[in-house]
């Protein structure tokens, strides 16, 4: 059987449920982030009648550290979004049913009223499509950028860990920048590279050959490796 030497460009922190999933399934997993956040701190007034969309738990952290305040209705955008929100007080209306940004566009339109103030609280680097998909269909909204994503230099030795596996997972569009920036293509020689989702995916492939995982899950790349038969 082929031993996997998995890479997931994120930090132990944010990847500890995927490394764990894949670990159990025998593969050998590494967690090196290729890039960091510096989040906004500078307070913002907010309506009373404003519904808040979390598309990350990111956004749904720089939120809760400067609103200290949670009884706000909120829409997010998938599982580890509900958990996250709920966990720290939030009034989850709904979330997405499946865990894109088209979807979840879809679901908004058809779902909630005109009349209310969306808050979009965001990274520096955020889909713009979702953005102008939502003031296309009459909605009051603001973004709210409150976190940015800095480069971090990858060692020496997570470089010779690079080297050495087998997959490689991208998780955004910055991540794909920010490791290339760093790594030739020269140096990654029969290596499978993953993004998730489509922008994630659409920036690796002007870069190298690569695969798309529709699904933000552990589970939808073990099926990829192993087989559809994979439960």
């Amino acid at each position: 059987m082929k031993k996997f030497k998995v890479i997931l460009t994120r930090s132990k922190k944010d990847g500890k449920r995927w490394e764990k999933i894949l670990k159990d399934k025998g593969l050998e997993v590494f967690c090196i982030p290729v890039q960091i956040y510096r989040f906004n701190k500078k307070d913002f007034e907010l309506k009373e009648n404003s519904i808040i969309i979390f598309t990350s738990t990111k956004g749904i952290y720089g939120f809760s550290k400067i609103k200290k305040d949670k009884n706000f209705d909120c829409v997010v955008l998938g599982e580890r979004e509900e958990e996250k929100a709920k966990e720290l007080g939030f009034n989850v209306i709904f979330k997405s049913d499946f865990p894109s940004s088209s979807n979840f566009l879809k679901k908004i339109i058809e779902n909630l009223p005109r009349d209310k103030k969306l808050i979009y609280p965001t990274s520096l680097i955020y889909n713009k499509e979702f953005e102008e998909g939502l003031k296309e269909n009459g909605f009051d909204l603001d973004v709210l950028i409150l976190y940015k994503p800095v480069k971090r230099k990858i060692s020496k030795e997570e470089k010779k860990v690079i080297k050495n596996s087998t997959d490689i997972i991208f998780f955004s569009p910055s991540q794909v920048n920010n490791f290339f920036s760093q790594i030739k293509l020269d140096f990654l020689k029969h290596k499978n590279f993953w993004a998730i989702g489509e922008k994630t995916y659409n920036e690796l492939k002007k870069i190298t050959n690569c695969k798309k995982l529709n699904k933000p899950e552990p589970e939808e790349f073990l099926k990829e490796i192993f087989g559809r038969t994979y439960v």
